[in-house]
C-alpha cells in the first residue's frame, strides 16, 4: 500500500468516526430534549419547494451537463425556474380573465346589478341585428353589442325589429330589451288622425286611442317621460310648475299613423312638424325682436288660440295681452279665462294627487304674467298673431258667446259697458 493510499484510508476512517460520534451526540440530544420546530407553515412550504426543486435539478441527466461550464449550468437552471414561475402567472391571469369575462357576460345579459338609467334610442327603418346591437352599445343600454348579437343568434327570439323611438333602461335583461323592441311591430295598417288646433295633450291622447294608434295612458306617460332627439327640444327651458312639459310643442295637423304604434313615434312626428312649421328663421328672428323666448311665445300663443276665433280676432286679442305684459305694473294679471279652465282640467287629471301650487300657477287670475307653460297646442295662425299683433291701446276685451262678436276697451269703465253689450253681465 502506498503512502498516499494509507493517508486516504486514514482520512476516511477519521471522517467515519466523526460522523458516528455526531450521530450518537444528536441521538443523545434528541432523547434528552425534544426539538420544537419554530418554522411557520409558509417557511416549511418554501423549504420543501427548495428540496423538491433541488431534487429535480439533481435528476437532470448527466449527459446534459457534460462538458458544461458550471456558470452556464446555474444560468440554465435559473432560466428554467423563471419559465415555470412565468407560466404559473400566465395560467392564473388567464383563469382570472376567463372568470371576469363570464361574470361580465352574465351581468350584461341578465341586467342584474347594473346601474339603473333611462335611455331613449331610435331604431331606423330596416335595421338588422348588427345595427340594433351597435345602437344599443353606443347608447349604453348594453355593454357589449357583440354579446347581444350572440345571444340573439342562440336564442332565436320570435319577432322583428320595428323602426321608431324606444325608451329603455340600462338594468334591462337582453330578453326584456328584445321584448320592448318587438312590442310595436305592427301590421303597417295606417290610420288618418286629424288633431285640431288648440287641442291639449289630454285631448290628443283620447283621439289617438279612439283611432287605435296607441292607448291614451301610454301616450300621456310617454309625452311626459320620453326624450325626443330634436335640436330645439334640448333648448326648451323647463319650469318645475309645468304639468306637461311638452304641451304646446305637439303641432296640430292631419297625420297618418300606424295602428298599434309606439307613442314615442307619434310624439316625435308631431314635434318634428312643429320644428318645420314654427321654428322658421323668420319666426326665430321675430321672437328675438320682441324679446320673447320660445317658451313665452308658445305660452302666449296657446292663450291667443283659445281666445280668438279668426285671424283678425287673434291679432286683436294678441295686442291686448302684449299691452298688459308690457305694462305689468298697472296690469300684473293677464286674467285669461282659458288658463282657469286649463287649471280645472289639470285637477281632474291629477286625480288623488292634486297639486294646488301648479293649478294656481296656471290660473292667470291668481298668478302674475304668463302661466308656467302653454295651455294647449296652438296652430300657425295663433303663433303668427302672437308674433305680429295689431297695434292698439286696448287692455280689455270680451266676446258674445252667442254671436262670437268681440268688444275691446281701453279702460275698465268701458269694459264694464262691453260686458253688458256682450250679454255677459
Amino acid at each position: 500500500m502506498t503512502e498516499e493510499e494509507k493517508q486516504t484510508n486514514e482520512s476516511f476512517e477519521s471522517d467515519a468516526l466523526h460522523a458516528s460520534d455526531s450521530e450518537d451526540s444528536n441521538e443523545h440530544a434528541a432523547k434528552q430534549e425534544p426539538q420544537v420546530s419554530k418554522k411557520t407553515i409558509a417557511e416549511r412550504r418554501v423549504h420543501a419547494f427548495k428540496l423538491h426543486a433541488g431534487k429535480e435539478i439533481e435528476e437532470i441527466p448527466e449527459y446534459t451537463l457534460a462538458n458544461e461550464d458550471p456558470k452556464k449550468i446555474r444560468k440554465k437552471r435559473r432560466r428554467s425556474a423563471w419559465i415555470r414561475v412565468t407560466l404559473g402567472i400566465v395560467i392564473v391571469a388567464l383563469t382570472g380573465l376567463l372568470s371576469y369575462g363570464i361574470l361580465f357576460g352574465v351581468q350584461d345579459m341578465s341586467g342584474f346589478g347594473k346601474e339603473e338609467q333611462t335611455i331613449t334610442i331610435e331604431i331606423p327603418q330596416n335595421a338588422g341585428t348588427e345595427k340594433v346591437a351597435s345602437i344599443l352599445e353606443e347608447a349604453g343600454v348594453v355593454k357589449s353589442g357583440m354579446l347581444f348579437r350572440v345571444y340573439y343568434k342562440l336564442t332565436k327570439p320570435v319577432g322583428s325589429f320595428h323602426a321608431g323611438v324606444y325608451t329603455l333602461n340600462t338594468n334591462m335583461s337582453y330578453s326584456t330589451i328584445l321584448s320592448e323592441l318587438f312590442k310595436y311591430a305592427s301590421s303597417k295598417e295606417e290610420v288618418q288622425v286629424q288633431v285640431p288646433e288648440g287641442a291639449t295633450i289630454y285631448q290628443m291622447a283620447k283621439k289617438l286611442e279612439e283611432k287605435g294608434v296607441c292607448s291614451a295612458q301610454e301616450f300621456l306617460t310617454a309625452v311626459d317621460t320620453v326624450s325626443i332627439d330634436l335640436p330645439f327640444v334640448s333648448q326648451i327651458e323647463k319650469n318645475e310648475l309645468e304639468y306637461h312639459p311638452m304641451e304646446g310643442y305637439l303641432f296640430p295637423d292631419t297625420y297618418m299613423f300606424y295602428k298599434n304604434d309606439n307613442p314615442a313615434n307619434v310624439i316625435k312626428k308631431m314635434m318634428s312638424t312643429f320644428e318645420t312649421k314654427v321654428l322658421t328663421e323668420e319666426n326665430k328672428a321675430r321672437m328675438q325682436e320682441l324679446g320673447l323666448s320660445l317658451e313665452e311665445t308658445i305660452a302666449l300663443a296657446s292663450i291667443v288660440q283659445q281666445e280668438g276665433n279668426s285671424e283678425e280676432s287673434m291679432a286683436m286679442v294678441s295686442s291686448v295681452y302684449h299691452n298688459r305684459l308690457n305694462d305689468a305694473k298697472t296690469f300684473p294679471l293677464l286674467q285669461a279665462d282659458p288658463t282657469r279652465v286649463y287649471g280645472r282640467e289639470l285637477r281632474t287629471q291629477m286625480a288623488d294627487n292634486v297639486n294646488e301650487e301648479i293649478i294656481t300657477a296656471y290660473d292667470t287670475y291668481q298668478s302674475e304674467g304668463l302661466p308656467p307653460g302653454p295651455i294647449c297646442n296652438p296652430g300657425v295662425q295663433a303663433i303668427t298673431a302672437t308674433l305680429y299683433p295689431e297695434s292698439t291701446e286696448y287692455y280689455y276685451f270680451c266676446t258674445n258667446l252667442q254671436t262670437g262678436k268681440f268688444y275691446y276697451a281701453k279702460t275698465l269703465a268701458q269694459h264694464e259697458k262691453n260686458l253688458a253689450l256682450a250679454g255677459l253681465k
